[in-house]
């Protein structure tokens, strides 16, 4: 498309009609215009839906942690003679 463009610009000014090559530079600068407009777009879209998972992610971390402590297992509170030995032996028998 763009080597499409440039060669009517070139054509044009070959053929010494500058209203024609006006009128191809227009046409040629107006779709770049757009090009660029859509690709701004386009980065400004994947740059809102990155952050919208990454915020969905570190909720999904936050409430899985929040379960996680909830579930975990209590430990007896160690009593004032027991060492932490004792303690380790509690927990595996």
């Amino acid at each position: 498309m763009l080597l499409r463009q440039h060669r009517a610009v070139y054509d044009a000014i070959i053929a010494g009609d500058p209203e024609a090559a006006r009128q191809a530079a227009r046409d040629h600068m107006s779709y770049v215009q757009d090009v660029m407009r859509e690709l701004q777009r386009e980065e400004t879209r994947k740059t809102v839906s990155r952050r919208r998972l990454e915020r969905y992610l570190a909720q999904r971390e936050e409430r899985l942690s929040g379960v996680a402590r909830r579930r975990a297992p209590r430990r007896k509170p160690l009593e004032a003679n027991e060492s932490q030995a004792d303690a380790g032996d509690l927990e595996n028998g």
